[in-house]
């Protein structure tokens, strides 16, 4: 056996020793205001937090559900209106792909396939105006596994909300579509396992 195929069979075994069937993850993470539009103009970020399920469908392809909110305080009341601070409560289904490194670090790249968004505006705790959205986002994450099946991970996501906010025609730009980045850090359990198709096939 050449070295070629001894890399080769190194890499399978390390994929084959390290596949997960299904994955929890919590964490929190930093939303970041962006783009020309009512958040990026009206809205500083102040935390947020995501719980995530990812069941592993062929090797490393996996797909998920994502349940989280992200928090902002008003900035600038000209921009989005008369009220103090706001929620984002957002749920989506993902898709995803893990790239595995090392015995102890991944990488995984993910998208959202279906989603939306809810905006609790915040004039007092007793007042407040509900506004909602269609969610789109992308990803990515890097995992370090500290013991079996426990791993610390850092991510990365830029999201998109298409509104349905009603304005005047003039603002429609500034509020049809909100941005921002999050970053974020977590813990994540895994379980070793067969993926579900190979579960399914029985290999």
């Amino acid at each position: 056996m050449n070295s070629q195929e001894n890399f080769g069979a190194l890499k399978d075994s390390v994929l084959n020793t390290k596949q997960r069937y299904i994955a929890y993850s919590l964490g929190n993470h930093n939303p970041i205001e962006t783009g020309d539009n009512f958040i990026g103009k009206g809205l500083r970020g102040k935390g947020g937090f995501s719980f995530k399920i990812q069941i592993y469908v062929y090797k490393q392809f996996f797909v998920g559900g994502s349940l989280g909110a992200s928090y902002f305080d008003v900035k600038d009341q000209t921009v989005v209106g008369k009220y103090n601070r706001t929620r984002i409560a957002e749920n989506f289904l993902f898709v995803g792909y893990e790239f595995v490194l090392t015995e102890k670090f991944r990488i995984g790249l993910t998208a959202s396939v279906i989603g939306s968004s809810r905006y609790k505006n915040k004039k007092s705790n007793s007042i407040y105006q509900v506004d909602s959205a269609n969610f789109r986002g992308y990803g990515f994450y890097l995992t370090y596994e500290l013991a079996k099946g426990f791993m610390l991970y850092l991510d990365y996501a830029y999201r998109i909300d298409k509104t349905n906010i009603d304005v005047p025609t003039a603002l429609e730009t500034v509020f049809d579509k909100g941005t921002f980045s999050q970053i974020g850090i977590g813990i994540k359990f895994s379980f070793v396992g067969k993926d579900a198709i190979s579960s399914i096939l029985n290999k």
